[in-house]
């Protein structure tokens, strides 16, 4: 055992890297903003960079299926269990250093998505509580402008977490980024939990399903019918329905047969790196209108130093 500390806080753990969910939320936050960037940076120093994967996102609508946007997926540190997104955010939110990581992921994100031989939309994550944050979205323009893309090629996947951000403000950060010619999609939308209020006061583009409604629409008349409702919605207010995490055939062709054309999930292509994706036979290489690649090992990339917002 190893006594460590991290933000002023000593503890006791198991290796370096071994800091479990239970250990997060046994710590108590500090108020955010204590520490600065240099807390992030120095554990991606310590314990190593993030590596940024891309998921297809295809078209159906097209016959054969073209490819729509391609989507990051950050990681933390190779290795550790940081590792897995939903555990990297989970220790800085509690740490209140949430805004902090999404801008260093953020930054890695558009760095990457720089150097992708792909000319179409980019779409990359970023927490709702982060879009809240007043300054956002000119933190989040600077991002941009320093990647060097347009940014009418970015789509700002707005992660979960809708209920802990205040719906004026969050609202107010959907707008803007619309107005500077960045799309938006709501990520997570759940077919009997979607944020019915932010859609009347912040249309999306796009409106994310969530993966457990895309596994039941095959099963359950009453999620079949919600997603239904949804899709008539997105044609009203103008917003586009996608199915995540599509996982079986039969997943697929409920959702399709409900009239959605914009699918991803590991049964049509895994997230991979820029490298990997560029390699022979991957989705990059000649014609990039596959139904997706075949899995590969993934590689590792520092994360550059960032200032700014989201992931």
């Amino acid at each position: 055992m190893t006594s460590e500390a991290i933000d002023g806080t000593s503890v006791v753990s198991g290796p370096p890297w071994d800091w479990s969910g239970a250990w997060v939320r046994a710590t108590a936050p500090l108020p955010a903003g204590t520490g600065g960037p240099e807390v992030v940076s120095s554990f991606l120093a310590e314990h190593g960079g993030v590596t940024v994967a891309w998921e297809p996102i295809l078209d159906v609508r097209r016959s054969p299926a073209g490819l729509h946007a391609v989507e990051s997926l950050v990681k933390g540190p190779s290795g550790t269990p940081h590792e897995d997104p939903a555990h990297f955010s989970e220790f800085f939110r509690c740490r209140g250093h949430l805004a902090t990581l999404d801008s260093f992921c953020l930054e890695a994100a558009l760095a990457e998505a720089a150097l992708l031989p792909f000319p179409g939309s980019i779409v990359v994550n970023v927490e709702a509580l982060t879009v809240a944050e007043p300054g956002f979205e000119s933190r989040l323009l600077g991002l941009v402008r320093r990647s060097g893309l347009d940014p009418s090629r970015l789509i700002l996947d707005v992660r979960i977490g809708y209920e802990e951000a205040p719906i004026g403000r969050l609202a107010s950060g959907v707008v803007q980024t619309r107005s500077a010619g960045i799309r938006v999609s709501f990520d997570e939308v759940r077919a009997s939990a979607s944020p019915v209020r932010l859609l009347e006061v912040a249309t999306p583009d796009f409106v994310k399903l969530s993966r457990n409604t895309v596994r039941n629409l095959w099963r359950d008349p009453w999620t079949r019918q919600c997603v239904e409702g949804a899709l008539r919605l997105g044609g009203e207010l103008g917003f586009q329905v996608v199915a995540q995490g599509v996982a079986s055939d039969r997943d697929l062709e409920a959702a399709k047969s409900c009239g959605i054309g914009l699918f991803q999930g590991p049964l049509l292509g895994p997230a991979q790196t820029a490298g990997e994706l560029a390699a022979p036979g991957g989705l990059f290489d000649g014609e990039s209108e596959s139904a997706g690649p075949a899995p590969r090992p993934r590689r590792t990339a520092k994360a550059p130093e960032a200032e700014g917002v989201g992931r």
